[in-house]
């Protein structure tokens, strides 16, 4: 179970992540993202960060390999940063995430959707937050992302 997520927003949809596995939160811009060729198109780009490459997965497409939408970058724009077995990973997100303590009150269900990469459905205050699976999400990708990079 999980002590403290870290709760975000993609799309309409509420988004939770192990507190434990986040190194940092990004700010992008010019000067240290770019994306590259040739790439399977789940991975968005490269962030350049404290002198490391590190792959950057694009978030919705990770959840639905159909989707058609490009990237989009504003002011606002991050990247969690994440180190999972020993590997940096970035992913996408529009805003700031919130540090949320977990309880044994909080709701659990599975999900409706995405259930390859969500684990369960948690209720904080109101929200329905859908917890990724780590292992699914980060390693499960077009034959192992480990391998890729």
């Amino acid at each position: 179970m999980y002590e403290e997520i870290l709760v975000f927003r993609s799309g309409e949809s509420f988004f939770g992540i192990d507190e434990k596995i986040v190194k940092e939160v990004v700010l992008v811009s010019e000067t240290n993202f770019m994306q590259i060729p040739r790439v399977p198109e789940v991975i968005a780009g490269i962030l350049y960060q404290n002198s490391e490459l590190i792959p950057v997965i694009n978030f919705q497409r990770r959840l639905n390999p159909k989707y058609s939408g490009g990237l989009e970058f504003s002011v606002t724009t991050n990247v969690l940063v994440l180190e999972y077995k020993g590997n940096l990973f970035g992913i996408f997100i529009n805003e700031l995430p919130t540090k949320t303590k977990v309880d044994k009150s909080m709701k659990l269900k599975k999900p409706s959707k995405f259930k390859e990469v969500i684990a369960e459905v948690l209720t904080v205050d109101t929200l329905e937050v859908q917890m990724l699976d780590t292992e699914n999400f980060l390693v499960k990708l077009d034959g192992n992302i480990l391998e890729v990079f």
